[in-house]
């Protein structure tokens, strides 16, 4: 379980929201990666797409609380394998 409480040091870790569209995860993400022409809509679209997989997605985002900016993303996808008698591998 994340901690919601107010943070210290100006920064929160949590999970990934869709409010996050319009505090810097795209940007963020482009310093990766081709992000693209992503609109809201798509992003909302892919969201509710991975919210039904919460056993497979999980998106954290670092939010520097007064900017209410991303500053750092990562997400762990659990993948179900059929090799290794069918145990589960993270991929970050």
């Amino acid at each position: 379980m994340l901690n919601h409480g107010p943070p210290e040091d100006g920064y929160q870790v949590r999970y990934l929201s869709l409010d996050d569209f319009n505090k810097g995860y795209l940007p963020l993400l482009e310093q990766l990666t081709v992000v693209g022409n992503l609109s809201e809509q798509r992003f909302t679209e892919v969201f509710k797409q991975r919210e039904l997989q919460p056993d497979a997605y999980r998106t954290l985002v670092i939010e520097h609380v007064p900017s209410q900016q991303l500053v750092a993303t990562g997400t762990l996808l659990v993948e179900a394998k059929f090799v290794r008698e069918g145990t589960n591998v993270g991929h970050i």
